[in-house]
């Protein structure tokens, strides 16, 4: 990818002298502006009780689009995973308006749903919203 001020086609820049990298399939990418996300970060491990908060996902800036992937174990029968964002790593809030639920074990995937789209946050987080009975729950976060 190479970091460019002007198209290498017209020789002029781009409106507002905005820095654009050339994305290598004769697109181009305003610098600053990842065009991927981070790494599956795993934000809960074998948990079960009620309110209890995965390590946090640091985007190292804001993010829109996030995702949740929950993984039950067996003898699994209720419980369920809310996915959370925060500006600060402090202060967090509910990303769905339905949270995860499984009544087995299972994966369960968990893209936001229209409710939360474009929804700018820096940290992501899972949470267990409902206690997960008769087992445990891993869950990942992602955003891009």
């Amino acid at each position: 990818m190479a970091d460019v001020v002007w198209t290498p086609t017209a020789g002029v820049p781009f409106p507002g002298s905005i820095r654009y990298a050339d994305s290598g399939d004769g697109t181009w990418a305003p610098l600053g502006m990842s065009i991927g996300g981070k790494l599956p970060f795993q934000s809960l491990t074998a948990a079960s009780t009620l309110n209890t908060a995965g390590a946090a996902l640091d985007n190292a800036g804001v993010r829109n689009n996030h995702s949740l992937v929950a993984v039950t174990s067996a003898g699994v029968s209720a419980g369920a995973v809310q996915l959370q964002g925060s500006q600060d790593g402090t202060n967090w809030f509910n990303l769905l308006s339905t949270p995860l639920t499984t009544n087995t074990a299972s994966t369960v995937f968990g893209p936001l749903t229209s409710t939360a789209t474009l929804t700018p946050v820096r940290f992501l987080r899972a949470s267990v919203s409902t206690a997960i009975t008769g087992g445990t729950v891993s869950a990942w976060v992602a955003s891009s």
